[in-house]
């Protein structure tokens, strides 16, 4: 073989020796040097703010409580004399009875803070003006207020496990009067509102609970808050009694309510409507739930229910807004005949459902001066076109033989 076969040779083993290794390195898998890290998050845990209110019902022979249940929804009775325990409970002049001793139980996992409210007198409340109470948490003594339907107790702060006992006494004067003889008190309630308090920490502080504010949770609470102004929150359902002005005339308003300065209700899906048990005969006055006066503005929040039907047909109004603003923005409302008054003053209504007693059943609201301005919400048998602002039409739904619902909604254009 010459010399060129030979190098063609070579070449051509050469060639398929290249060929042959890129054919394993095609069929090799490389490794890089790797490594991963990685944290699991714990989990995100949402604390739990939950009150007991519990009341001794056995007590250890040194008078301390020895067992306690659920005093949610009971009816306490006044503590009898050990060595008369079968004697009935008769308030006379001079006399001192006992509630059983309630406890206050933090039993969730959250630091919160309380007040107790003592409330509801209902009957001959002027009874209540020769009883001397006394209330007390722990060693704490509480200053008398001589009034029940009133009493607040100071805010208490209790950590979670913790728990604070509460004592409540009365005593019927000594000089009390003959012409306190058979009267009565009933509808007293105790109630405990709590909300969180700055025990636990964030990553920064432990202030986001600061701000913190009592929801309402009856009529003492929501007249003295409305005082205040704000952003009122509704814990409960709540009655307004009725207080008649004793006039013969009819058109006198009679407002339960009053605001001092801008309010916002958040109702919580609760009731505010008027206690028709505290009617009595006749109501010579126009019963209104809430005036809106002297520049200051209501808006109403919360899918709740404000209610004027007083029973037995006895007029009454939602709102007087009388030289101020009213905006709602949901919610139903009931009026007895009317919803609202307006004086030189203003209302918006952007949604809610709105219906009246039979009584005047086509009637809105009674316009002295000012302006009404619907964007939304649902009107039985009250067409409330006249009121309907631009942009906005009217749609009609019948829904009986004699209930049409008007629905107020954009026009879209």
């Amino acid at each position: 073989m010459n010399r060129k076969k030979r190098t063609k040779y070579a070449l051509m083993a050469s060639f398929s020796s290249l060929c042959l290794s890129i054919a394993m390195l095609l069929g090799t898998t490389y490794a890089w040097f790797t490594d991963t890290a990685s944290a699991a998050v714990n989990r995100i845990e949402a604390g739990t703010l939950d009150v007991a209110l519990q009341y001794a019902t056995s007590w250890n022979t040194d008078g301390t409580p020895a067992e306690w249940a659920n005093a949610e929804g009971q009816t306490l009775n006044w503590k009898a004399s050990s060595e008369s325990e079968e004697e009935t409970v008769t308030w006379e002049p001079g006399c001192t009875y006992e509630l059983p001793e309630l406890r206050i139980f933090n039993n969730g996992n959250l630091a919160l803070k309380y007040r107790i409210e003592i409330s509801g007198i209902k009957g001959d409340a002027e009874l209540n003006n020769v009883i001397v109470w006394t209330v007390s948490v722990g060693e704490e003594g509480l200053a008398d207020e001589n009034a029940v339907g009133n009493m607040l107790v100071t805010e208490r702060q209790l950590s979670s496990g913790k728990f604070h006992v509460l004592t409540i006494s009365g005593k019927m004067m000594d000089g009390a009067a003959d012409s306190y003889q058979g009267l009565s008190i009933d509808g007293i309630a105790i109630t405990v509102v709590a909300v969180q308090d700055t025990g636990e920490y964030d990553s920064t502080d432990n202030q986001y609970d600061a701000d913190r504010v009592y929801p309402v949770v009856n009529f003492q609470s929501l007249k003295s808050r409305l005082q205040e102004g704000g952003t009122i929150s509704f814990g409960k359902s709540i009655l307004v009694p009725v207080k008649d002005i004793g006039t013969d005339l009819s058109r006198d308003i009679n407002p339960q309510l009053q605001l001092s300065g801008d309010t916002v209700l958040e109702l919580n899906g609760n009731r505010l409507a008027f206690d028709a048990e505290t009617v009595q005969g006749e109501v010579h006055s126009l019963p209104v739930l809430i005036e809106i006066a002297n520049g200051t503005a209501l808006t109403i929040n919360g899918g709740g229910t404000i209610d004027a039907d007083a029973g037995d047909h006895h007029p009454a109004h939602c709102f007087y807004v009388n030289g101020g603003a009213l905006v709602i923005n949901g919610g139903n409302y009931k009026g007895a005949p009317m919803l609202f008054e307006v004086d030189n003053g203003s209302v918006e209504i952007n949604d809610g459902f709105f219906s009246s007693t039979e009584l005047y059943n086509t009637f809105l609201c009674y316009v002295l001066s000012g302006t009404v301005t619907i964007k939304g919400g649902t009107f039985v048998n009250m067409n409330p076109q006249p009121y309907v602002a631009d942009g906005y039409a009217v749609i009609t739904e019948q829904k009986g033989e004699t209930e049409f619902w008007y629905t107020v909604v954009p026009t879209n254009e």
